[in-house]
């Protein structure tokens, strides 16, 4: 078996043989299995034009172990991915594809401070620049009404279609690549270092709360020494609730990136939102409204604004926020304790008339992408349970981009999730 495969099977298995080194005695073992099975027929497949529609089918099965001892004071948990994918008429790994899942120690020696390691759930605060599972190690204490929070990451050991790093073109190139368990050039992410640390104020006020961040990540991938993306971000929080029904989010950050020999640029990226529970619902209707936004290129000194995790904007049309806009609402109608309906539809827009390209979009500086609509079922019986069915469509001639003609863009899919 490959070195790749039983690193991942490493990272799983070990945690259950360390604890038997330590104390039982005010101890608590656990484990179990989550089992994921979706499926959809759409015409977004890379193999697919026009009209026709193709299936594809993603199963993930993720064994986990956890436990504690001194009362909670020292906690771990350990998991372990495995995948099976069929897309664009064919199945994209033989048989499976293996990655280390979540997988951290906590220690928690004082109520107000606790420190992490692992591979952990990062976020950093905005949710416009990155998210995810991470390697690495976090501090986290709080001194009366604030709290401190720092962050030491690597990606380079995640799986790059997990990770979705791609930041300038040496990593388009590695992301293309099909993964191959025996060469951890085609299988790894980008190979970037993220130093996090934050101040939050949970309390700001009464009804408010304010949390800043500072990111510095750093390109150590070895591409010859003249391609490179250095950044740093920094981001403001702001939350309040006017009303105990509706919350507002606003979120800005403003950032610097040095790439390969060029002058350092700055760029932006920002976001406002709203959720509202509808008053005189049985359980409680909700309106969610969100605007969006990214800089594109405007000169040598403000530039598009690069992410470190390329996140979807959409559900069916699927860029990142670089050079984008997103207008974005969602209605979600609770119609019984266990079953929920949600329908919603997003724009988009251009920042810039180049960054956010495709072989379809003419030779013209147009910003109206086009927008979408889509809509979900969810029956959640049982926290272990929960099952949903959801389609949707992008529409390209709503905008002035696409190509006069350009079909739309579908998608039907189901889902189950089993917890046992």
């Amino acid at each position: 078996m490959n070195k790749i495969r039983r690193v991942s099977e490493l990272v799983f298995f070990i945690a259950p043989l360390l604890s038997l080194a330590l104390p039982k005695t005010a101890g608590a073992l656990d484990f179990g299995l989550v089992i994921t099975q979706s499926s959809e027929y759409t015409n977004t497949s890379v193999n697919t034009t026009g009209d026709k529609g193709t299936p594809g089918y993603t199963g993930t099965y993720i064994p986990w172990v956890s436990g504690e001892w001194r009362n909670g004071a020292l906690r771990f948990y350990a998991s372990m991915k495995l995948t099976m994918t069929y897309e664009a008429e064919m199945w994209k790994y033989r048989p499976f594809l293996a990655e280390a899942g979540r997988t951290e120690l906590v220690w928690q020696p004082l109520p107000a401070l606790f420190l992490e390691a692992g591979r952990i759930r990062f976020e950093e605060p905005s949710g416009l620049t990155a998210s995810g599972l991470f390697d690495g190690v976090r501090g986290n204490l709080t001194a009366g009404r604030v709290r401190f929070v720092f962050d030491a990451l690597y990606t380079g050991f995640l799986y790059k279609g997990t990770a979705k790093i791609v930041m300038n073109d040496a990593d388009a190139e590695r992301y293309a690549l099909p993964p191959d368990y025996t060469d951890s050039g085609t299988y790894f992410a980008s190979r970037r270092v993220l130093l996090s640390a934050g101040v939050e104020f949970p309390d700001l006020t009464r009804r408010s709360a304010l949390t800043l961040n500072g990111l510095a990540q750093f390109d150590v991938n070895d591409n010859g020494g003249s391609s490179f993306l250095h950044s740093q971000y920094f981001s403001a929080v702001y939350a309040c609730m006017p009303l105990e029904t509706l919350r507002f989010v606003g979120r800005a950050v403003a950032a610097l990136a040095e790439q390969d020999a060029e002058d350092p640029f700055a760029c932006f990226a920002a976001s406002g939102g709203i959720e509202w529970e509808v008053p005189g619902t049985a359980i409680q209707d909700m309106v969610q409204t969100e605007v969006r936004w990214a800089s594109g290129k405007v000169n040598k000194h403000i530039g598009t604004f690069i992410p470190v995790k390329g996140t979807a904007q959409g559900e069916i049309f699927t860029p990142r926020l670089s050079a984008l806009m997103t207008a974005k609402g969602t209605y979600t109608a609770r119609l019984h304790r266990t079953f929920s309906v949600q329908a919603g539809g997003t724009y988009f827009l251009r920042t810039d008339g180049e960054t956010v390209s495709a072989a379809e979009y003419p030779a013209s500086s147009s910003r109206a992408l086009g927008g979408e609509l889509y809509g979900s079922l969810v029956w959640a019986p049982v926290s272990d349970l929960m099952a949903r069915v959801g389609g949707g469509a992008f529409f390209p001639r709503w905008g002035n981009v696409f190509k006069s003609g350009t079909p739309v863009r579908w998608k039907i899919a189901a889902g189950v999730i089993v917890s046992l």
